[in-house]
This record gives structure tokens, C-alpha cells and sequence, in this order.
């Protein structure tokens, strides 16, 4: 699926379009959305695993902050000059590299890359931002609004879920692995019907 992402300077503006690029971009914000969710709850933990001293353990998110303050203008120069789309496209190649970076930087155990992979993370984040303007380019002056609530309402859906989901599956938790682990054995104890065997 794509979207048209340039403003229609010449010609009637069309709804169907609007609503179609609306629903797109929809969608990639609320997966843009989580990246901003997961980075947040796990970095941190990353980076006390990492850091080369314990108070430096929240720097990867100071440097995603850092990320996204210094790319929102040079987001907003490219969607000026070369296009919305061209914009939006170099912050989700940001989005790629700040992945493979910060994959890297765990597996290899590297603070300072993973640092490094944030701050990209962070120039992603920027660019997605504005994909609520985008849905609104092509719209008229009466669904423009809609366009640009639909798109910014999915990204906060998304990233609730995935808040939810890390908070399901224990990441962040200040439960000990045994305790998490007796949780779960003895919610299996109570669910065993009368007359059957336990493990």
C-alpha cells in the first residue's frame, strides 16, 4: 500500500483519495507509534545492562529525545523542497538503520552504538510525527480535520497496546524472575480441575 503524500496544488480536491491516504497512514502510525513505546520502556533496562556506569542507564532515551528535537526542522526543509513523500521516506530509512544499529550495539554489548542506534530512532520519530500532516494534504478543508484526528488517534492506540503488551509480558517489571515465575505456577495450581494429576 502507499499513499500520496504531496499536496494537490492544481485541480479539485478529492475526499475518496483523502480518506484512502488517511486510513494508510493510519496504519503507519500507529507501527511507527510503538517504536516510540518500546524504546522507552526497554532502553533503559538495556542500558543499565550496558552502561559503563549505572546513572548513565536512561542516556538512550535522552538520546532519542535528542533525536527527534534536532530532526523535526530538517524534516520539515526536505517536505518543503523535495516533497512530503521524500520526507517521510528518508525518516523511515532513519527508522531501518536505527534498528539495525541498536541490534547490533546488544549483540555486540556496545553502550555507545546503542546510542547511537536511539538517536536514529529518534530522527525516525521526528518523521513520523508528521505523518498527520500528510493525511491531510489531500483532504478539503472539511475532512482535513478528521483525516489529521484519525491518523494521531491510531498512534495513540498502538502505543497504548504496546505498553499493555510489554507490561504483560514482564519487561520493566520490578518482579524478580522467581516471584514472576511462582505467579505463574501457582495461577496454573488454581486452574486444575479435581481428579487430575499435577505435574
Amino acid at each position: 500500500m502507499s499513499a500520496v503524500a504531496e499536496p494537490i496544488l492544481y485541480g479539485a480536491v478529492d475526499d475518496g483519495l483523502a480518506r484512502r491516504n488517511a486510513m494508510v497512514l493510519a496504519v503507519a502510525q500507529a507501527l511507527a507509534g510503538g517504536n516510540n513505546t518500546v524504546t522507552v520502556s526497554t532502553a533503559s533496562i538495556v542500558g543499565a545492562v550496558l552502561a559503563p556506569e549505572k546513572g548513565l542507564a536512561t542516556l538512550p532515551i535522552t538520546a532519542m529525545v535528542l533525536g527527534m528535537w534536532v530532526g523535526t526542522l530538517p524534516v520539515g526543509y526536505l517536505a518543503r523542497h523535495y516533497g512530503r513523500r521524500f520526507a517521510l521516506q528518508t525518516g523511515s530509512v532513519f527508522g531501518v538503520i536505527s534498528g539495525l544499529i541498536s541490534c547490533t550495539a546488544v549483540m555486540q554489548g556496545n553502550f555507545w552504538l546503542m546510542l547511537l542506534g536511539t538517536f536514529c530512532g529518534g530522527l525516525y520519530a521526528a518523521a513520523h510525527n508528521s505523518y498527520r500532516f500528510a493525511a491531510a494534504d489531500t483532504a478539503s478543508a472539511r475532512t482535513a480535520g478528521t483525516s489529521i484526528a484519525a491518523t494521531s488517534a491510531s498512534a495513540r492506540s498502538r502505543a497504548a497496546s504496546a505498553s499493555r503488551t510489554m507490561v504483560d509480558n514482564g519487561a520493566g517489571s520490578a518482579v524478580s524472575p522467581g516471584k514472576r515465575a511462582r505467579r505463574v505456577q501457582g495461577r496454573h495450581r488454581r486452574n486444575v480441575r479435581p481428579g487430575t494429576r499435577r505435574l
